[in-house]
């Protein structure tokens, strides 16, 4: 997919034909989020820069899967 359709239909449409569109393809109440912060913004970086982005924080059906120290909470 190209940087540019990242934001389009293309994400929820692929839940379609295995019948979870229901479930998901969005990030609204009562759907399974999956979603990852990223250290840099993949849309806007040039190119070559791509690779060196690493997950800040990476959530799939709503758990927590890795968290950067960044985003733990101060004891």
């Amino acid at each position: 997919m190209w940087r540019d359709r990242a934001g389009s239909d293309a994400f929820r449409d692929r839940h379609r034909p295995r019948g979870e569109e229901k479930r998901k393809g969005r990030l609204a109440p009562g759907f399974a989020a999956d979603l990852a912060v990223l250290s840099q913004d993949v849309l806007t970086i040039p190119t070559p820069q791509l690779p060196a982005t690493t997950s800040l924080l990476t959530i799939v059906d709503g758990e927590v899967i890795f968290a950067d120290p960044i985003f733990t909470p101060p004891n």
